[in-house]
């Protein structure tokens, strides 16, 4: 069950022991960290035939339910009466089917994975990203409103490699305004939050080593922006190859709010930004967290969180 082999969760604490870890961790991933079940242990898991019966008994309660419609409601016209039977039927079934999911997730020093089994020894899917395949994450986080009343918050961690292209996706949304949700209700947003911090500890060396012989480290940005951070100033070079550097001397304060790092100067306004503040949308750089530790280490007026 591979239980004993995992110290914690995703929030650091022990595995839930009614849960169990059926799929063996990749050995790609290296020393494992932490891990998620959502197999219940003492749940016995349908085998393939098992699983088929089950779906078909539950597409002809749907039949069934489509044929009592059609009876007491008084549908005559053919038409209608297919799609009632097929709508009920196979969307029955397929909820039926789609409940077949037994997932393991794991997160170790080199990678992360999530293991999706179809009995208690067939692997349905497992999906893998190794961390040395990827240069850079790009995270995102919405508040979704409607009419001005809360809807959902959507998450998102991405990983790409250097040409750009996406390797690895944690998504979902969770409800809670106020602030992260519970564990129950989104282990997914935990799962890339824990990948995140270590991603970004990874980075953050390589960062720091780079500085060392090159003089600064290069962010990339959703809209083709780069961004330098070495020590004592920040740079921003455009997709026409122009570039102001702004030194730690002309930065007047900078400080971030709803998801913007602003950055004001005692100089005037230029193609870099206008009025007094630099702009910076966290989720439009790449490797942002990074990003703002290495800000918080080259630039030393610091970022103020109390605007």
């Amino acid at each position: 069950m591979f239980l004993d082999s995992i110290s914690k969760n995703f929030i650091g604490e022990l595995p839930d022991s009614n849960y169990v870890f059926l799929a063996k961790p990749p050995v790609e991933l290296g020393k494992v960290l932490m891990g998620h079940s959502t197999i219940k242990s003492g749940k016995k898991i349908p085998s393939s035939n098992e699983q088929i019966i089950h779906t078909i008994l539950w597409g002809l309660l749907g039949v069934a339910i489509a044929v009592a419609i059609i009876y007491f409601g008084g549908v005559y016209k053919i038409g209608w009466r297919i799609f009632w039977v097929l709508l009920l039927g196979l969307g029955i079934a397929a909820v039926r089917a789609s409940m077949f999911n037994y997932v393991n997730y794991y997160l170790g020093e080199q990678g992360l994975a999530k293991i999706t089994m179809k009995s208690e020894d067939e692997v349905k899917k497992e999906s893998i990203l190794l961390f040395k395949d990827a240069a850079y994450m790009v995270k995102g986080l919405t508040d979704r409103y409607k009419n001005f009343v809360y809807q959902g918050t959507d998450f998102s961690y991405e990983w790409f490699d250097l040409g750009g292209e996406k390797l690895y996706t944690i998504s979902g949304t969770y409800q809670s305004k106020e602030g992260t949700p519970k564990y129950t209700a989104s282990y997914e947003y935990y799962w890339g939050l824990e990948a995140e911090k270590l991603w970004t500890e990874r980075i953050y060396q390589q960062a720091l080593s780079e500085i060392k012989t090159m003089g600064y480290y290069e962010f990339g940005s959703k809209y083709g922006f780069k961004y330098r951070l070495g020590f004592g100033f920040i740079e921003k070079i455009d997709s026409k190859d122009r570039s102001i550097k702004i030194n730690e001397a002309d930065i007047k304060e900078s400080y971030a709010k709803k998801g913007i790092l602003y950055i004001k100067t005692y100089t005037g306004s230029s193609w870099f930004h206008k009025g007094d503040a630099i702009e910076i949308e966290f989720n439009d750089i790449h490797n942002s967290r990074v990003f703002l530790s290495l800000y918080y280490q080259m630039i030393k007026v610091g970022i103020s969180t109390d605007k």
